[in-house]
């Protein structure tokens, strides 16, 4: 098989894993109820993927590409930020702790 061929099997493989259906992450508080306009950055090992808000439902479809997204850290004003593994099964859900004040 060409290079050509290899590299368009594995651009069509990373298309599939990115296209999805609806939203594959959650952001919640500690009660369960959802986090409107929570900013997600997705990270690969090298840098930071544009950032993304979530909806009126805490939720947002974040894109598995190429280079691999390992982390997401997740914020909102008020709450302490997040930072998590997005390597688990979809949906998954974050949950943001209300911030401490000193």
């Amino acid at each position: 098989m060409k290079l050509s061929g290899i590299l368009s099997i594995i651009g069509l493989a990373f298309l599939g894993v990115s296209c999805g259906g609806g939203p594959n992450v959650q952001v919640v508080d500690t009660l369960g109820i959802p986090i409107e306009e929570a900013t997600i950055v997705p990270m690969t090992r090298s840098y930071s993927k544009p950032a993304s808000q979530t909806d009126a439902r805490g939720e947002v479809q974040v894109y598995q590409d190429f280079p691999k997204i390992e982390w997401l850290t997740v914020t909102k004003r008020g709450y302490q930020s997040a930072h998590v593994s997005f390597d688990q099964p979809k949906p998954m859900t974050v949950t943001l702790r209300p911030a401490t004040t000193e």
